[in-house]
């Protein structure tokens, strides 16, 4: 629409997409009866630049246009520091087939080292459980409990916990999730990300399920 000469070009056509912008990203929403391949260019500092988004019908897309958020996924059973703990299967933890998550005894831990290239402030997200529910446990990163996170009450059908929102430097850092007195919980991943957005993490609970998806 030229008479808009200050709206941003997120969304140039009257093609049934239906686009909201943000200041670091846009969402589109795919309100026609077929697919959509939408292009855009927008500028981020400055610089021209180019992006493409595929929508099936109904499907709703997120094309940034500032710097991409940075996510850290970590499979409990891949901890480097578990013993004498061993990791089991289980198709209700991601990913639903072959060894899937760690049992963690009462007052027990495990612990991994991690790498952070881009410093920032990172939301760190988890999953455990305790019989067939979702548990709390303590999550500490440099041997320091994180804090700030879910408080009790946590919605049915959540399958992520917040811990608490850090920050965190470029080097390496340790993760460690550990089990609280008198409950032991089946952890499961963790999840690190500077996109405050995202409210929690999910996942098809089935054999092969894929990635586990922001909410």
């Amino acid at each position: 629409d030229n008479t808009k000469r200050n709206a941003a070009t997120v969304d140039d056509a009257w093609d049934g997409i239906l686009a909201t912008q943000f200041a670091d990203r846009s969402i589109y929403l795919n309100t026609n009866t077929s697919p959509v391949k939408r292009s855009i260019e927008y500028s981020n500092g400055g610089q021209s630049v180019k992006a493409g988004i595929n929508l099936e019908p109904g499907q709703m897309g997120v094309i940034p246009t500032a710097e991409v958020p940075q996510e850290l996924m970590f499979q409990c059973e891949g901890f480097r520091s578990i013993a004498p703990l061993t990791p089991s299967t289980g198709v209700e933890h991601f990913p639903g087939s072959g060894l899937t998550h760690v049992l963690i005894p009462s007052g027990k831990s495990i612990s991994t080292r991690f790498q952070i290239d881009q410093p920032g402030e990172y939301r760190l997200f988890y999953r455990c459980t305790r019989r067939g529910q979702v548990a709390v446990a303590d999550l500490l990163v440099d041997n320091n409990v994180v804090r700030g996170g879910t408080r009790g009450g946590f919605k049915p059908g959540n399958q992520t916990l917040l811990a608490g929102t850090l920050k965190l430097t470029p080097g390496i850092h340790t993760l460690t999730v550990r089990a609280r007195v008198a409950t032991d919980v089946r952890a499961d991943f963790v999840v690190f990300t500077t996109d405050q957005m995202v409210a929690g993490y999910g996942f098809a609970v089935n054999p092969g399920s894929g990635a586990a998806t922001p909410k």
